[in-house]
């Protein structure tokens, strides 16, 4: 990354990483926290992106320009015991207790065909859940520090920048 030297760079800099960000039409997030990668969340990266590799006309990259579709490792969710949870955007999905052996599924169903796998929703007294903010868990919560969790990748500055950080 270049260096700043005053806020006009910054804000520059923020424009671009926000275009990059928004320029993928799909974006795989798979929850890359304590809770998450002890029930196997490395495993789903990790087929994800085997999945990817072999499909014409579907790149994948970590680090610089944002492809289509794009996995990447987002911060803890919050939601531990629904781990590992994998996030799809921009649909809006937040899929539950997801194991390496969901992925083909996912891969198959959502990314390219745009259908949520109904049984990978979070299900509470007979409604299914689509959107992480619907889940009752997290809908009377009003997050402040802790809102980019889950929906942007924290190794990447980029990320941040282009979701107003700094």
């Amino acid at each position: 990354m270049m260096r700043l030297h005053n806020r006009e760079e910054l804000q520059a800099l923020r424009k671009e990483a926000e275009q990059n960000l928004h320029a993928a039409k799909m974006r795989i997030l798979i929850c890359a926290g304590t809770g998450c990668i002890a029930s196997g969340s490395k495993e789903i990266y990790d087929r994800m992106v085997e999945l990817t590799e072999n499909h014409e006309g579907v790149a994948v990259e970590f680090d610089g320009e944002v492809p289509h579709p794009e996995i990447r490792k987002s911060g803890c969710h919050g939601f531990c015991e629904m781990g590992p949870l994998v996030r799809i955007e921009p649909m809006d999905v937040l899929y539950i207790k997801v194991q390496a052996s969901d992925c083909d599924e996912i891969f198959e169903r959502t990314i390219l065909h745009g259908e949520p796998v109904e049984r990978l929703l979070y299900e509470r007294d007979g409604v299914r859940y689509q959107a992480q903010e619907d889940i009752p868990f997290y809908a009377k919560q009003t997050r402040l520090v802790l809102k980019n969790c889950g929906h942007i990748d924290a190794e990447h500055i980029s990320e941040y920048l282009a979701v107003g950080g700094y």
